[in-house]
C-alpha cells in the first residue's frame, strides 16, 4: 500500500513537471491561431508605457485564425532563407561531428596509448568550456582563414567539438572485448571491426548525439551572433528575435514551424536517444 502511495505521488509529479515543459509549447501554437484583434487585447500591455500593466493570455481564443501560417509560409521569403541557413549549419555540423567524432571515440574507448587518460580528461574539460572563454581564439582563426561571416566557419567550429565523443565514448565502450577478439582471429581488420561490428552496435549512442547534436546547432544563438553580420546568413535563431511587436503573430507561427523539425527528431528516435544516454552510465 505504501509502495503503491508513492507510485502515484511520483506520477503527480511528472505529470506536473510535464505540463510546466509542454505549456510553452501549447501558449505558442494558441498565440500562432489567434486574430491579431485578441493577439493585441492579449500583448497590449508590452507597448503600453504603463509599468504596472500585465499581458493576460487566452488558452483556447474563440476566434481562430491561420493567417500567420499563411504569411511566413508563402510571404516571408527572408523567413525560408533562414530556415535553410540553420538546416545547412545543423545538418552539416551533425555530420561532421560523427565523421570525426566515431574515429575519436572509437580510439579512445578500445585502444591503449601513453597519455590516453590525459586526452579523455582534456576531452571532459573542453566540452565545460562556455563559448565566451573560447569566442576570441575562434574569432582570430576565422579572420586568419578568412572564414569570418560565413557559414562554413560556423560550420567548421561546430564539427571538431567534443561534446560528440564523450556521447558516444560510452557506446563503444559497452562493446565487449571478447567480441572484437573473436573478430581478429577471423581475420578481421581494424577498419572492418570498426565499420562492420562497433558502430552498429554503438549505434544507439551514434544517434543520440546526431539528435542532441543537430537540436543544439539548429537553436545555436552566440556564434552566429558573433561571427556573421550579413543578415542574408543569419540563421532562425537570429531572424525570430529581430520580428517587432506589430508583427507577433507572425513571430508565433515562425516560431511553430521551427519547432516541428525538433520535434519530429525526438518522436521519431525517442527509443534510440533513451539507449544512447543510458549507455553513459553503463559505460565501464
Amino acid at each position: 500500500m505504501k509502495n503503491k502511495k508513492s507510485s502515484i505521488g511520483v506520477n503527480i509529479i511528472m505529470l506536473i513537471l510535464m505540463l510546466f515543459c509542454v505549456m510553452p509549447i501549447v501558449l505558442l501554437f494558441m498565440g500562432s491561431c489567434m486574430t491579431d484583434a485578441t493577439l493585441l487585447h492579449c500583448l497590449g500591455p508590452l507597448s503600453s508605457e504603463k509599468k504596472s500593466s500585465y499581458i493576460s493570455w487566452i488558452i483556447f481564443p474563440i476566434e481562430v485564425s491561420f493567417r500567420a501560417y499563411i504569411k511566413v509560409l508563402f510571404d516571408s521569403p527572408e523567413y525560408f532563407v533562414a530556415f535553410w541557413n540553420s538546416m545547412k549549419v545543423a545538418i552539416s555540423v551533425t555530420v561532421g561531428q560523427v565523421i570525426v567524432g566515431m574515429p575519436a571515440a572509437w580510439a579512445l574507448a578500445k585502444y591503449k596509448f601513453r597519455g590516453k587518460k590525459i586526452v579523455e580528461f582534456l576531452y571532459l574539460i573542453i566540452m565545460f568550456l562556455p563559448f565566451q572563454t573560447v569566442m576570441l581564439p575562434q574569432y582570430i582563426i576565422l579572420d586568419k582563414l578568412g572564414l569570418l561571416d560565413t557559414l562554413v566557419g560556423i560550420i567548421v567550429i561546430g564539427i571538431f567539438q567534443s561534446f560528440p565523443v564523450f556521447l558516444m565514448l560510452g557506446s563503444f565502450k559497452n562493446i565487449p572485448d571478447s567480441l572484437i577478439e573473436a573478430a581478429q582471429i577471423d581475420g578481421a581488420n581494424d577498419f572492418t571491426i570498426f565499420t562492420k561490428i562497433a558502430v552498429p552496435l554503438a549505434m544507439p549512442g551514434i544517434i543520440s548525439s546526431m539528435i542532441l547534436n543537430f537540436l543544439e546547432y539548429w537553436n545555436i544563438v552566440e556564434q552566429p551572433m558573433i561571427f556573421l553580420k550579413t543578415k542574408s546568413l543569419w540563421t532562425l535563431s537570429l531572424f525570430l528575435p529581430k520580428i517587432d511587436l506589430a508583427n507577433a503573430k507572425y513571430a508565433f507561427g515562425a516560431s511553430v514551424i521551427m519547432i516541428i523539425p525538433c520535434i519530429a527528431l525526438f518522436r521519431e528516435f525517442s527509443e534510440e536517444l533513451e539507449n544512447g544516454v543510458a549507455s553513459l552510465g553503463e559505460s565501464k
